[in-house]
């Protein structure tokens, strides 16, 4: 029965993106923020398909970030790629270039004020993230980025890439670390999707990088942006700036314990604590 769920969702879904993309075409000749409402509205159609045909939704605990700040998410499904649009509103996320050339979608995602990546660009990579992120943190706007990179198993070792350190100690604004178990419910690569609800947590944020000055003779940072996490930073003497050489190793600690493999949880979820008394299961229900 979950089979046949996931495969008329697919369908359903395939087909709700093709009208509107048709429909929406005439969006690609105005600016970026004309698409923010459309792109919503063709998320929430998905989430209503989601619910009605396969019995998923999901839910949002924690405090959600308001303003500049780097959102740092584990990834295991499309799952909270689609629901972070409608809980952050107008999010900046970071994500490779090829998915701009998928047809529609791509098209659209273009125009939603993403920062793309060229991953085979090395070096260069790194510093148009940092700048794309800078530009929309100055904007207000939070910066969302997934360090893995792509989607992982449900209970994987945590395979955090170095471009979380560069773009946390670049921008000088809070990191918010997010658990997720969505892919117990829509699995990396796997058809099913699966009735319950999956939950989307956003944890305590991890302080700004670099609010705190060094205090050794030598070590100074400009007033408007930050010194690179990495390699450390030297003071006249040559001995290596405090602050800059505990940022990405702080991070990286930050990250495991707070979202990180847990599992003593319930279902094996991913850094979420066990639901309170009487409050109902979000593991995902299994259907004949």
């Amino acid at each position: 029965m979950t089979t046949l769920r996931s495969a008329l969702f697919v369908f359903l879904f395939n087909l709700w993106t093709l009208v509107l993309g048709v429909l929406y075409l005439p969006l690609l000749l105005c600016p970026p923020a004309a698409v923010a409402g459309p792109a919503s509205f063709w998320v929430r159609g998905a989430f209503v398909l989601l619910r009605l045909v396969c019995g998923l939704s999901y839910q949002v605990r924690g405090e959600i970030p308001r303003g500049a700040a780097l959102v740092a998410a584990k990834h295991q499904s499309t799952l909270e790629t689609f629901a972070f649009r409608l809980i952050l509103g107008d999010p900046a996320v970071i994500l490779k270039r090829e998915l701009l050339r998928i047809p529609f979608f791509g098209w659209y995602l273009g125009k939603t004020g993403v920062i793309s990546i060229d991953r085979s660009a090395g070096a260069r990579a790194l510093k148009d993230m940092v700048k794309g992120a800078d530009e929309a943190a100055q904007a207000g706007r939070q910066v969302l980025i997934f360090p893995e990179g792509h989607r992982m198993e449900v209970g994987a070792p945590p395979e955090y890439h170095t471009g979380i350190a560069m773009v946390y100690s670049g921008l000088g604004v809070p990191c918010v670390p997010v658990a997720v178990n969505t892919g117990l419910f829509w699995g990396r690569g796997s058809l099913a999707k699966r009735p319950g609800v999956a939950t989307i947590e956003f944890l305590p944020a991890i302080p700004p990088a670099w609010t705190a000055r060094p205090s050794w003779p030598g070590c100074r940072r400009p007033s408007r942006r930050p010194a690179p996490a990495w390699p450390p930073r030297r003071a006249g003497n040559g001995r290596t700036c405090p602050a800059d050489r505990m940022v990405r190793p702080s991070l990286w600690i930050s990250l495991w314990t707070r979202i990180g493999w847990s599992p003593e949880a319930p279902c094996g979820r991913m850094g979420i604590t066990p639901s309170a008394p009487g409050e109902s299961s979000t593991c995902p229900v299994e259907t004949k």
